[in-house]
This record gives structure tokens, sequence and C-alpha cells, in this order.
């Protein structure tokens, strides 16, 4: 009887844990496994072995670093806030004395600041293009003048990692 009532926790916990990313967080995923040969569920794994930790902690402050919350991060993760928020304070250190997580960490930070960088700038384009076909320019000005401010405030937060 425990048996069965096991699996039907361990459903329940599985269905009702899963959570949507969003387009940020797909990103600094997709980056943080294409270097590192790692799939999500790895990320996301128990597992301590000291590759999957480096990779586990760069992504926990890549994370926090995009804007998500400590919780948010951990529960990407699946780990407690408290997990995320030991990789943010060992970051600076790990940066300053482990050669494996600044490279890797430096080589994630950049590939992120260009897809991010480019699909903004892509989409800017994309509708001044919209805006130029329809000759509606005047009209559509204040939109544009905001998403160039946002895109140069995402750009100076992305420099400043």
């Amino acid at each position: 009887m425990k048996d069965m009532l096991q699996i039907i926790k361990d459903l329940y916990k599985k269905e009702s844990d899963q959570i949507e990313f969003n387009a940020i967080e797909i990103s600094i995923l997709d980056i943080v496994c294409e270097h590192t040969g790692y799939e999500v569920k790895d990320l996301q794994s128990k597992s301590r072995q000291s590759e999957l930790v480096l990779a586990r902690s760069i992504t926990a402050v890549l994370l926090v670093q995009s804007g998500a919350s400590l919780t948010r991060a951990g529960k990407i993760l699946n780990r407690g806030h408290d997990t995320v928020l030991y990789h943010k304070n060992k970051h600076s250190n790990h940066i300053k004395y482990w050669k494996p997580y600044k490279d890797l960490f430096k080589k994630c930070k950049d590939e992120y600041f260009t897809r991010f960088t480019s699909d903004k700038i892509n989409y800017v384009k994309e509708k001044i293009d919209i805006c130029l076909q329809e000759k509606d320019v005047f009209e559509h000005l204040d939109w544009l003048k905001a998403k160039l401010g946002q895109v140069a405030d995402t750009l100076a937060m992305l420099i400043h990692m």
C-alpha cells in the first residue's frame, strides 16, 4: 500500500512542480547546456558531480543577474532559494580563483549578451520596417523611442553583468 501511495505522490509532484520558462530563462539554459554538454534535466538533478555543479552555479548566477528572483532561479534548477543565494554570493570568489568557472561564465555571458542583443535589435528593426511600410512612422514614433530606450537600458545592464 505504501508503494502505491508513494507512486501517486510522485506523479502528483511531477505534474504540479513543472514550471513554464520564459524566453530569457530558456536562452540561459540553452546557452549553458550548449557550452557544457548537459541537458536541463541534468542541471535539475540531484547530482553533485563537480562539472555539473559548475554548470548549475553559472546558470543560477546568470538567472539572477538577468532578473529572476532567488526563488524563481531555485525552482528552475530544482533547488531552494538558499542554494541560489550561496552560488550568487560565491560568484566573485569563483571568478577570481576558479579558472574553469571564470572561463565558462565568460563564454556563457558573452553568448547570452550576443543573442539577447541581436534578438532585441532584430525585433526593433522588424517594427521599424512595418512602420515604414505602413507610412505611419510619426504615429509609432513614441513606441519606437520607448523600445530603443529599453534596448539601451538592457545593453547597459548586460555590459555591467
